[in-house]
Parts: structure tokens; sequence; C-alpha cells
């Protein structure tokens, strides 16, 4: 049989056992339950910073320092000092292209380098090629710049530039290169075509600029189908050169030449396409 003070210290531990239950509720009652929806919204940004997390790459000091320089280039529309930034540091390109990147397209935005195309930013689709927009599943979406640094016989730059859709230079544009070093008089410097765009071609009345080392620039006034050359009376035919011959516009001295062998080829497009 239960003493007195047993049963008072049952009751005691009974009692505190009742208030701890009656605090538990008391806190749980005080705190809002978490929607359906915020719930949803809170698992979705965790899914995306885990997912941001395992795309980004690392990046060493160098490599890091000259893709701001070539992506401040970028911005600036500056697309001569971006083919000479890529030419200048080709090892360094090279090595995070095929290396850090493992041989695949990435895009780089405000210091982060990600394997994750979709977004605006630059987009390293090669040691020597960048994109710089923004960019959809297909490709570039919008305006758009283009530029592949290359050495041939001297240090050159090819580039694009306007509107594209689904990966595609589309509308308003402009392409060409530039020998930014080592021409003089009248060898070319740079060439640019300007016009618009339908699927990568040149379509419709465009503009060809020709640059010499002494910076003189000879223009053409022409016409593309489907990036095919229309030829009509102001282009003139040579039998015995088998060649069509288009005087400039602004100096009838200097002559665009096309062969009779090259003109069905469609060839007058965007020198620096996505895929």
């Amino acid at each position: 049989m239960l003493t007195k003070n047993q049963i008072l210290g049952i009751a005691a531990a009974l009692l505190f056992l009742v208030c701890c239950a009656a605090a538990g509720e008391m806190k749980r009652s005080s705190s809002p339950e978490i929607s359906a929806e915020k719930r949803a919204q809170l698992q979705e940004t965790e899914a995306e910073t885990t997912a941001g997390e395992k795309e980004s790459l690392p990046l060493a000091g160098d490599e890091a320092e000259v893709l701001n320089k070539l992506e401040e280039a970028m911005g600036k529309g500056d697309l001569e000092e971006a083919g000479k930034i890529i030419n200048q540091n080709e090892n360094t390109l090279a090595g995070l292209y095929y290396g850090t990147a493992g041989g695949k397209p990435v895009r780089y935005k405000d210091g982060v380098l990600t394997s994750a195309l979709e977004g605006s930013g630059m987009v390293l689709k090669g040691s020597g090629t960048c994109f710089y927009g923004t960019f959809s599943a297909a490709g570039p979406e919008g305006f758009c710049r283009a530029v592949k640094g290359t050495v041939l016989e001297r240090p050159r730059c090819d580039f694009s530039e306007g509107e594209w859709q689904e990966g595609k230079m589309t509308g308003e544009g402009k392409t060409g290169y530039s020998y930014y070093e080592g021409a003089h008089g009248e060898e070319v410097r740079a060439v640019l075509r300007q016009g618009t765009f339908l699927g990568d071609v040149l379509d419709g009345p465009f503009t060809y600029h020709s640059i010499n080392g002494s910076g003189e620039t000879s223009v053409w006034t022409m016409e593309a189908d489907q990036g095919h050359l229309v030829l009509n009376e102001r282009w003139e035919y040579l039998e015995e050169k088998m060649e069509y011959r288009l005087p400039s516009d602004n100096d009838e001295t200097h002559v665009y030449v096309v062969f009779e062998s090259g003109v069905s080829e469609a060839v007058w497009g965007n020198l620096l396409r996505w895929e």
C-alpha cells in the first residue's frame, strides 16, 4: 500500500507532464503553418540553388582574369579588342575550355562559370570563340555579339553582331573580320557585310565594306537571295575572264569581282554560326 509521500510524488509527476504537454501545444499553436504553395516555393529555390552549385565550375586566377577582360570588351561592343584578348591568351583559354570545361560550351557571368547555357552572359563555344547575349536552349535569342580570334598570316578576329532567333542570326545585323595588326597601304585590313539576315544568311539589300591599311573605305551596295548573290544590271560581265564586276559606290576605280563559277554558291551569310 502506497504511503502518503509516494502518492504526493506521483501526483506531482503527473502534474508536471500535463504542464509540459500544454506548453508544447501552446508553442505549436503560436507558430503559423507554412502553406503548401510556400513550401513548394522553398523546395524549388533549394533545388535551384543545389543545381547551380553543382553546375558551377572552378576557375584559376589567370582564367578568371582573362574571362573578366573578355566579358568587359564584349559587353562594351569592342569586338576587335575582344579578338585581341582571345589571341593574346590562347593557351589560357585552351586550358580552360579543354580542361575545366571538358571540351564543352560553358557560360560565364559576373565571375561564375557554369555548364548551364540558358540565361544571359558570355558563352565560350571553343577555346577561341565566344558569344555574348541571352541564350535559350536553341542558342542566342535576341541581340547577340560573337567573336572568334585566330592567327593566319596576321592576327585576325571574325565577328558578328545583331538580332538572333533560335540560335540563328535573323534580322538586322553585321558580320565580318579584321586584321587588326600588320595591314599597310592597299592591303585589306577589315571587311564588313551589313544588312538583313534570315536563318544565318543575308536576304535582301546589303552593303559590303572593305577597309585598307591606310584607313580608306570602299562600299558596295549588293543584294542577296537566301545567301545567294543577286546579279542585276549594275554588274558587268567579262566573258574572256568569266567574271562579274561591280564598281564601288564611292570610288569607281575599286571593283568587286565574282568569278562565274562562284555565283551560285550561298556564301553570303553569318561568319560565326552557333551550330
